[in-house]
């Protein structure tokens, strides 16, 4: 494969875990006609040290060490494409992990280990995952940067790039001050760190934990886009052309049954984990008429969470009828096999999946976000854009601030047709009245006055279909990276 014309990013790794099936024995790439890279999967540096492997998840089959996996699976790292084909696929599973960066037409990351990159005086970025929210026990006087590899970081030749993208954990002064003392531990120089995180506020976070402290911050933040970027509902990215034009002929099959007005039920609203937020919507749906006639929904407890835990969480959103929630709940609902209007393998990842049926049956798709208190957190999973993928107006019901965050992305969302005021940062009780009555609203609404809204509303679903399928972002973060590791960025700014 040649990537000539693409401008490459250089990532720098631990060593190799797995050879690349497609990797000829060239000694290195040749930047003039690149070619595959030796290893397609690396373990990330730190991730032999005790200390920082707090960060992984238990299910990570490395989580435990190189020398643990290999005993545990009885196998020899590097492994050969072959042997490692021949694993089982939830060996496969646990010990493999996605690497970052994503190839596109206008750029390339390469993926090497690190002490090759070093060998040919070549600059490059550190990936560095955190998978959990445990980074704030990891002790970073512990923990052991490799020495050749610290030394080229403080010659100006590498950065470490820490980055969170699968949660927005990163929401509290106390990782800001985590990342702070780290820099200052290791002696790194101003600007050698990155952390990208999913959390929109993470860049505002460091700001106020700078100002209150009256620290010099001397690492770079980037916003994560993950799920924006490579939706999990995808079975194609959308960096390709010829991908896009499949995406766009699923989007306009789904907007198809939109327009000829398919849809017989108003409103969708599926949760697979039990949270107080979904649970009281839900109760709420089951015990309102009007509601329950117009509206498929689900809730499951997928983490088997104790019957008792889970009516206890009731209280904390603060409504007004607890007793009454917890008393339906507790004679109504299924603590072990929840309940399911589509799907009932809920030990499964629903993240993945996209219900066709429901999809194109529904005319609302009401989307329970991850998180939905006003915190220093703001998160929006791939829950946000698959209701844009598929053709269907929405309420998104996360962290206050969500819908105006899509806005400043530029999508746009449906305050003309029903009250979005439930997106303000007020008490979470008030924020569930607002949705619930907004959701009545729709349910109460004549099809014949829903049906008559599709003329505006097709000019939306479309624009947004767009703006997601946008490469923007995409390419202004690639270009942020690129320009890292040339080292481009001069000016006084300690925050990207």
């Amino acid at each position: 494969m040649i990537y000539k014309n693409r401008k490459v990013v250089y990532l720098g790794y631990l060593k190799g875990l797995v050879e690349s099936k497609l990797f000829t024995g060239y000694p290195f790439i040749n930047i003039e006609t690149e070619s595959p890279t030796k290893y397609d999967m690396l373990l990330p540096v730190l991730f032999d040290d005790k200390e920082f492997l707090k960060t992984t998840y238990p299910q990570y089959g490395l989580s435990k060490g190189i020398q643990a996996a290999e005993e545990r699976y009885k196998i020899k790292f590097p492994l050969s494409f072959e042997q490692y084909s021949k694993l089982p696929v939830e060996t496969q599973f646990n010990i493999s992990w996605s690497l970052y960066g994503q190839d596109t037409l206008h750029y390339n990351f390469l993926k090497y280990e690190y002490k090759e990159l070093i060998k040919h005086k070549i600059n490059f970025l550190v990936p560095i995952p955190v998978m959990n929210n445990d980074l704030l026990k990891v002790d970073y006087t512990k923990l052991k940067l490799p020495k050749d590899l610290l030394e080229y970081i403080k010659a100006g030749k590498a950065k470490l790039f820490i980055y969170q993208d699968a949660e927005g954990f990163f929401n509290q002064h106390g990782y800001a001050h985590w990342f702070h003392e780290f820099m200052n531990f290791f002696k790194l120089p101003k600007g050698s760190l990155i952390v990208e995180s999913a959390n929109v506020r993470f860049k505002k976070l460091v700001n106020l934990y700078r100002d209150f402290y009256n620290h010099k911050i001397k690492f770079k933040t980037l916003e994560s886009t993950e799920f924006e970027d490579r939706p999990w509902f995808l079975t194609r990215t959308k960096y390709h052309p010829i991908n896009r034009a499949e995406h766009y002929k699923k989007f306009f099959y789904y907007l198809d049954h939109k327009l000829n007005l398919q849809h017989d039920t108003k409103l969708l609203c599926l949760a697979r984990r039990y949270s107080a937020e979904r649970a009281v919507v839900f109760t709420t749906i089951q015990n309102t008429p009007i509601l329950r006639d117009n509206t498929l929904a689900s809730l499951h407890n997928p983490y088997e969470n104790s019957k008792e835990h889970c009516l206890s969480l009731i209280e904390s959103t603060g409504v007004s009828n607890v007793k009454e929630i917890k008393d339906w709940l507790l004679s109504n609902f299924d603590f072990v096999n929840g309940w399911h209007v589509d799907r009932d393998d809920f030990d499964n990842n629903w993240a993945e999946v996209i219900n066709d049926s429901l999809q194109n049956r529904t005319f609302v798709n009401v989307v329970m976000e991850t998180h939905q208190l006003p915190t220093t957190e703001l998160f929006l999973s791939e829950k946000s854009y698959r209701p844009m993928y598929t053709a269907n107006p929405f309420i998104i019901f996360g962290n206050p601030g969500t819908l105006a965050k899509l806005k400043k992305d530029g999508y746009k969302t449906f305050d003309k047709f029903w009250d979005e005021s439930y997106d303000e940062d007020v008490d979470l009780s008030i924020r569930l009245s607002r949705l619930i009555k907004t959701m009545e609203t729709i349910a109460n609404t004549p099809w014949d006055t829903i049906n008559s809204w599709m003329e505006e509303i097709e000019l939306i679903l479309v624009h947004n279909f767009n703006t997601l399928m946008s490469m923007k972002r995409i390419y202004n973060k690639q270009s942020i990276l690129y320009r890292e590791i040339k080292n481009e960025y001069k000016g006084n700014s300690n925050l990207i």
